[in-house]
């Protein structure tokens, strides 16, 4: 974390329970030119990326649990949640109003019903600007979990941008090896357009339609493969369990599922 030129500057790295962060909280920190202790206020951050433990709900610590107990919105999550869950909505606390959170997490919340609690609690906090995910397998091969990066932004008004999904047609080894590649994916994220579609696959949302797409009983996982055409045919199609009498589909229901197949949809591996 330092190098020759910044030996005898003091490197603000410190030890912390995340749940606990608050603004103005004294921490100390060792002067390297004089060994004396640093005492500094936290500021409110313009930005915080981490790289969030993964944390099983079932093997959350005590301690930690008693202050999850006092988080106001912690209760409008699924007893299921995980840690991360807890960390990315405190964290709100120590961001300034438009400041942005980059964190890499499971993939768990795309398709479950407490990932849907989360993303509503988030919602409370933050207005969710980006959602990465891998197309070409995981990105950590030491990792027991499917990772996701969510782009937040702290939220300082009422308005409700149009959220990103992001699909990666590169895996992480391929992009250290191509660094076109690499900045190509880096510039289509901070140009918030698709630059090429051989790396990387934008889909983007209104908040509203994202709504109505979910009120169809499609997860998440599939905003990756721009489906706001579902938009325009839901009036076209109802649930299979609606035409299937007896275990058999009608002749009917066959030709909608045929024409609803031209509209082919990949796979997040």
């Amino acid at each position: 974390m330092t190098d020759s030129d910044t030996i005898n500057i003091a490197n603000r790295l410190f030890q912390h329970n995340a749940l606990t962060l608050r603004v103005g909280e004294k921490i100390s920190i060792t002067n390297p030119e004089t060994g004396d202790i640093m005492s500094l206020s936290l500021p409110a951050f313009g930005a915080v990326v981490s790289n969030l433990p993964f944390v099983a709900f079932e093997i959350i610590p005590d301690d930690d649990k008693d202050e999850i107990a006092k988080m106001p919105l912690a209760e409008f999550l699924d007893g299921r949640s995980d840690l991360y869950c807890y960390i990315a909505i405190k964290i709100a606390d120590v961001i300034k109003p438009g400041g942005m959170l980059g964190i890499i997490v499971s993939n768990s919340w795309l398709g479950t019903n407490a990932g849907l609690k989360l993303v509503e609690v988030l919602k409370q906090k933050y207005n969710i600007r980006q959602v990465h995910i891998s197309g070409k397998g995981r990105w950590f091969k030491n990792a027991d979990v499917v990772t996701t990066i969510i782009v937040l932004e702290k939220r300082y008004n009422n308005e409700k941008p149009t959220t990103e999904f992001w699909l990666w047609k590169k895996s992480l080894e391929q992009l250290v090896e191509d660094v076109d590649a690499e900045n190509t994916l880096v510039n289509s994220v901070l140009l918030n357009t698709e630059l090429n579609r051989d790396i990387s696959r934008l889909s983007q949302y209104t908040q509203k339609q994202i709504e109505a797409i979910l009120s169809l009983d499609v997860c998440y996982n599939a905003l990756f493969h721009n489906v706001d055409w579902l938009l325009d045919i839901k009036d076209k199609i109802v649930p299979i369990n609606k035409v299937a009498v007896s275990g058999k589909i009608n002749c009917a229901s066959l030709w909608i599922v045929a024409s609803l197949n031209i509209y082919k949809m990949e796979t997040v591996v």
